[in-house]
């Protein structure tokens, strides 16, 4: 939502910047009368066209293509109009911006700290519940294993030291685990 609202934002300041310029454009031209950018108003062929003779068939030709492609002319107080319309669209824009923008600082924390609230209390529930089969499961070997409850626990195996590469680290730690004081996959002498 805010991203869309920040696109139209800029998509409205766009077009305003558009048809101002547009409007300083059309001023500098011609300052007290109207404004054709392709066409005349009338849509007549232009006599100094080559094969432009009143009645050939590129008259004919060029007055329909050039009725159909031509733009409105636009007088000045149109394009005023157009300008002001322009500028209250980008400003209406710009506001609902800024109002997405001030509920998203108090929205936005507040739905945090829920949401820490909600998930710490997930994991807690995970917890328990995982320590609960963890012991069920322990109760469960211990009838098919009567004993196996009372056996130490391995050392972790050892962490890499950043020199080393994963082949050594793995090797130095079965090395440790197999009771091998070198590690042969290494290539070294026992």
């Amino acid at each position: 939502m805010r991203s869309e609202s920040l696109l139209r934002v800029q998509t409205m300041r766009a077009q305003s910047l558009k048809k101002k310029t547009k409007l300083e454009s059309a001023l500098e031209k011609n300052p007290d009368s109207t404004v054709a950018a392709n066409a005349s108003a009338d849509g007549d062929v232009d006599p100094t066209t080559p094969g432009a003779r009143a009645g050939s068939w590129f008259a004919t030709l060029a007055s329909s293509t050039t009725s159909a492609f031509a733009t409105k002319v636009e007088t000045l107080d149109e394009l005023r109009l157009d300008v002001t319309t322009a500028n209250d669209a980008y400003e209406a824009a710009k506001v609902r911006y800024e109002t997405i923008q001030r509920a998203m600082r108090v929205e936005l924390p507040r739905v945090h700290a829920r949401l820490g609230v909600i998930l710490n209390r997930s994991f807690r529930a995970a917890q328990l519940r995982l320590k609960e089969l963890a012991a069920a499961q322990a109760g469960a070997w211990e009838a098919v294993m009567p004993g196996c409850a009372d056996v130490a626990a391995l050392d972790p195996p050892p962490m890499p030291t950043p020199a080393e590469g994963v082949v050594e680290a793995l090797a130095r730690g079965l090395a440790g685990v197999m009771g091998a004081k070198t590690p042969a996959i290494l290539g070294e002498k026992p």
